[in-house]
């Protein structure tokens, strides 16, 4: 029995020290190991994905004057990457009306030109992309020089 107490404290002084060790130091890994690593950029939305961010709504024409709440209700709604949606108001007879509505194919190149093919398939229009962000977008029309701000707000 003497013998068995003897190795018990021994086992015990011995052992016990260097396993609590090891298992704090496995458990301190896990933790660092499992962390969220917050220093990561966020990667920065792309051409594309800005503009599918919802209907971009005209707001301004440079050389246009203030333009009235009708022609700030047509929109532009990207849908996918190579169809455009579009809705042009205007006023007639003193009302807001949907003068045109369509969509056309398009093409993003090189992160700063739009191009859009007309229906014939042989006609196009570009637009430079001057800025954009997920709330404003501003382009010239490379056919008239027409400067163009859109956001998100209708009228």
């Amino acid at each position: 029995m003497k013998a068995l107490k003897k190795n018990s404290r021994f086992l015990k002084h011995n052992f016990e020290k260097p396993v609590l060790l090891a298992i704090m130091s496995f458990s301190l890994l896990l933790q660092t190991g499992c962390s969220n690593d917050d220093s990561e950029p966020i990667p920065e939305p792309t051409v594309h994905e800005l503009l599918m961010s919802g209907r971009w709504y005209v707001q301004s024409v440079v050389s246009a004057g203030e333009l009235d709440y009708c022609v700030r209700t047509t929109y532009y709604d990207f849908v996918s990457e190579q169809t455009m949606i579009a809705e042009l108001f205007n006023l007639v007879d003193g009302e807001c009306e949907s003068v045109d509505y369509g969509a056309l194919d398009y093409e993003v190149i090189n992160d700063a030109e739009i191009r859009f093919t007309l229906n014939d398939g042989e006609t196009y229009i570009y637009w430079e992309i001057i800025s954009i962000s997920e709330e404003e977008l501003v382009t010239q029309r490379l056919n008239t020089g027409a400067i163009i701000t859109y956001d998100k707000t209708e009228g």
